[in-house]
């Protein structure tokens, strides 16, 4: 294996980053994406193949984004990945059927497959392969390991990323000093990550959700969260189809931290005490919404607001979720909230 920085493994692939669109046949649309792909594969080779103390803040930038694409990057935080990234290098194995590791070697990184394929073959005859975005190597402990079969490559030019297991010892466990876990009930319902940001008022410090249950989830839509992250809300709004299968379950939390039941519901329309009933019950014990939590039915007036500004089709093409704008409003001119009412 050829190392292009100090040490063992690395190597870029990148995605596809799309180009501006054009008025032309399809196969000049793919000379030019594959022109552009090769651009930032470029790009993110330079960075790798830079001694990692002479990286730059944009170079590790770079890295960032394409890291964040690779299944072995998946569940770290962003300070991990960021650690890793300040530290990895790069190194190409250039022609197929070369062995990269033996049966029995010493383990001593932890590598990420960034181009080609490998293949491993255990004494007992089994055959496992490792594509792009698979890891291999050294656990995040300084003990002895070794590695179990033999490894080839099976195409030229296979490059990878590799952090020394000092390295990765290190970042993996200074990363777990910054993440604290909320439980309930002796359940893990909230991770957070303590991470450092930049705004206009200068540099903060605080604590990040970065997994938790749905239900924590919905509930950090009404925390105030300005100082740390001043964008979990419109970050919530952008993502939530990936946990939850149906907006109106947000809909009705809203209207149950708004003081709105189904007694406020329009009985006329036969739809609308329906929608409320039944509102997530087991969620809204988290805040208790009284008629005079005024600071409470402005963070839901705020979540409405970006929601509908921000992603107007989520009510467009849904009858429930208009039924559910027509009752925010309704309560809205209860409450006297009459700048707020300018949906």
């Amino acid at each position: 294996m050829t190392s292009v920085t100090s040490s063992s493994l690395d190597s870029d692939e990148v995605d596809l980053s799309g180009l501006v669109e054009s008025v032309v046949d399809s196969d000049e649309e793919d000379i030019a994406e594959s022109i552009d792909s090769l651009s930032v594969r470029d790009t993110v080779r330079e960075c790798l193949e830079k001694d990692p103390t002479d990286r730059t803040v944009e170079d590790i930038e770079i890295l960032l984004e394409f890291t964040q694409k690779l299944k072995a990057f998946t569940n770290m935080t962003f300070a991990v990945r960021r650690a890793l990234c300040s530290v990895m290098v790069f190194a190409v194995v250039e022609k197929a059927g070369t062995v990269v590791m033996n049966d029995g070697e010493e383990l001593d990184s932890w590598s990420v497959l960034i181009n080609g394929h490998v293949e491993i073959e255990h004494s007992t005859g089994e055959v496992e392969y490792l594509h792009y975005g698979d890891s291999f190597g050294i656990m995040p402990t300084m003990d002895k390991l070794y590695h179990r079969g033999v490894m080839r490559t099976k195409c030229d030019d296979c490059q990878f990323v590799c952090i020394t297991q000092t390295d990765y010892y290190r970042i993996q466990h200074q990363g777990e000093d910054n993440i604290r876990k909320i439980e309930e009930d002796g359940q893990v319902v909230m991770v957070t990550e303590l991470r450092n940001s930049t705004g206009e008022n200068g540099s903060r410090k605080g604590y990040v959700v970065i997994r938790g249950t749905v239900e924590r989830l919905m509930h950090q839509l009404v925390e105030d969260t300005t100082l740390t992250d001043p964008n979990y809300v419109e970050d919530f709004l952008l993502t939530f189809r990936t946990f939850i299968s149906n907006p109106i379950d947000i809909s009705k939390q809203l209207l149950k931290w708004f003081n709105v039941d189904s007694a406020g519901a329009s009985d006329d329309s036969g739809g609308s005490s329906d929608l409320v009933d039944g509102a997530a019950a087991s969620i809204s014990h988290h805040i208790p919404c009284g008629p005079g939590d005024s600071v409470l039915c402005d963070r839901v007036t705020r979540v409405v607001l970006l929601w509908v500004n921000n992603h107007f089709t989520d009510f467009d093409t849904d009858p429930q979720m208009m039924e559910f704008l027509e009752l925010f409003e309704t309560a809205l001119e209860k409450k006297n909230m009459h700048e707020q009412q300018q949906l």
